[in-house]
């Protein structure tokens, strides 16, 4: 999503650079937060997973940081 965000709307330089890129992975990562903590997301809603809040938001964290880390590569490989 960040990837798609900095191609079609680059905030800091060039699509894809390092500074859009990091910029707009932060922005769907707190996105994704936010949404996860206002209980307007099924699986936060669910009462049979209310205890597991935490555990679902690290998941969607990481998931997110891990496609940005995954995108930050491939730019650094296609970049030298």
């Amino acid at each position: 999503m960040a990837a798609v965000l900095s191609i079609l709307m680059p905030v800091l330089g060039e699509p894809l650079s390092v500074g859009s890129l990091t910029l707009w992975a932060i922005v769907v990562t707190l996105v994704a937060i936010v949404t996860l903590y206002s209980n307007n997301y099924g699986l936060i809603a669910d009462p049979r997973l209310r205890g597991g809040r935490f555990a679902s938001v690290a998941l969607w964290v990481s998931a997110i940081a891990i496609m940005a880390l995954g995108v930050y590569s491939i730019v650094q490989v296609f970049s030298d």
